[in-house]
């Protein structure tokens, strides 16, 4: 089934979304290293394209990267320990802790929890009371969506936490099926929905995660990384944030040998060098389009995030749709622009995704803390 619905999503992306459009998202989910060895790729079956690497990082004085600051960067943390880590820190029993640790891993390792309740009541020694209050916490957990039982919960899960409109939940939870079979005019006569309130729906649908274990699987040994952006503090309290350039890749375009060949060529070989130079072009405006994104967006964690950067302060509470909602863009762009990039500060050098935590209440509820803030107090 899951299969199926990945099929038929892939099939209506094909229909909604041009070739420059999966270029640009594509693009704008790799990281520094993996986009050029995307664009070395390219370049081997363009003659017309050269990648180069921004490599003389000592005579620009902008980047000033700090590369002793890298080797603080090994923070690895499993699926598995990132629930428990939350767990732990919750104002609930001890036995509810321990109960749900024990839980966590029934989880498979996208975040389901497959195993039906009768075996879970059994292999837990816990009552159906007990395991259904249990998975109840499971489900209010970072990341979103995790503890479900089917995709169709795993999402409502994940818009329900987003405080997505009620119609989407209630399709999510309603007609799952009628979405699946891609009966989308029986979805709009059901809700009285336009055609291009529908078109926003499913475009927020198609930003929700299937696994919401995905950030954290396949997960490699960093030895060196060298940070997309720079964010410094001066003795006034004044922010200044820009991107890096060292290691990061420069699409060069052979114009002289484009402009002889034009000229100088039949037929065949003209619409072959038009085809490449289009190749370019549309590059060139993804690659753009990636640094105004990344740039913005980390424009925004800056700001949101200020009193971390300006002294090293408590980091509030922020998810993706913050962002998101700032820049008017999908909850998807903004989690593509985060991944496998690093910001560098004037006291480290950080994961993007570090800034993200949902919040945590504490035992008084009257205060609450960012995950992440909570899981330093705990070193």
């Amino acid at each position: 089934m899951t299969q199926q619905i990945k099929l038929q999503q892939k099939q209506a992306d094909r229909l909604i979304l041009t070739d420059g459009m999966r270029q640009s998202i594509k693009i704008l989910s790799m990281s520094a290293t993996d986009l050029s060895k995307y664009l070395e790729k390219i370049a081997t079956k363009n003659p017309l394209v050269q990648v180069k690497k921004y490599e003389n990082f000592r005579n620009n004085k902008n980047d000033g990267i700090n590369f002793d600051q890298v080797k603080n960067l090994n923070m690895k943390e499993s699926f598995y320990d990132h629930l428990t880590a939350q767990v732990s820190i919750l104002p609930i029993t001890k036995k509810q802790k321990n109960d749900l640790t024990r839980l966590i891993y029934k989880l498979n390792s996208q975040g389901y929890l497959k195993q039906n309740s009768k075996d879970l009541e059994t292999k837990l020694n816990i009552s159906s009371v007990e395991l259904d209050n249990d998975i109840g916490i499971l489900q209010r957990l970072d990341p979103a969506g995790v503890g479900a039982r089917s995709l169709s919960e795993c999402l409502f899960l994940q818009a329900k936490d987003d405080g997505a409109a009620e119609v989407v939940l209630m399709i999510l939870q309603k007609n799952f099926n009628l979405l699946v079979s891609h009966n989308f005019k029986r979805i709009r006569d059901l809700y009285n929905l336009t055609i291009d309130k529908w078109e926003q729906i499913f475009s927020y649908l198609k930003g929700l995660t299937a696994n919401p274990a995905s950030e954290y699987q396949s997960i490699e040994e960093v030895n060196y990384i060298v940070p997309d952006a720079k964010v410094s503090v001066d003795h006034g309290g004044r922010f200044r944030l820009w991107l890096t350039r060292f290691g990061q890749p420069q699409l060069v375009f052979a114009e002289q040998t484009y402009k002889n060949l034009k000229q100088n060529s039949d037929t065949r070989t003209k619409e072959y060098i038009n085809e490449k130079r289009q190749e370019y072009l549309s590059l060139n405006q993804s690659l753009h389009k990636r640094e105004h994104t990344l740039l913005m967006t980390i424009n925004q964690i800056v700001l949101y995030q200020h009193s971390f950067f300006l002294k090293r302060g408590t980091m509030i509470p922020m998810i993706e749709s913050d962002i998101a909602k700032k820049l008017k863009v999908n909850v998807s762009t903004v989690s593509r622009t985060i991944g496998g990039k690093y910001l560098q500060t004037d006291f480290g050098i950080f994961p993007l995704r570090y800034f993200f935590s949902k919040k945590v209440n504490s035992v008084d509820k009257k205060k609450y803390y960012s995950v992440n803030e909570v899981k330093e107090k705990r070193l």
